[in-house]
């Protein structure tokens, strides 16, 4: 099997994102981790959505940026 890493790409992955994202009123923010690779973080703003129910899994990251 070919390497995702070892094909061409246009490099635009982000760039498209990044706009996609702003276009909704949201941020992306790149975080290049101590311990290697590599984190991005999308915020959106919320929809007004019925609150979660006590026992419901949560939506909420499970990670803290450093």
């Amino acid at each position: 099997a070919v390497s995702a890493r070892s094909l061409p790409g246009s490099g635009l992955g982000l760039a498209i994102v990044a706009q996609v994202v702003q276009a909704h009123g949201g941020s992306v923010a790149v975080f290049s981790p101590h311990d290697g690779g590599t984190l991005v973080v999308l915020n959106l703003p919320a929809l007004d959505a019925a609150p979660i129910e006590p026992g419901e899994p949560s939506m909420s990251p499970s990670f803290t940026p450093t």
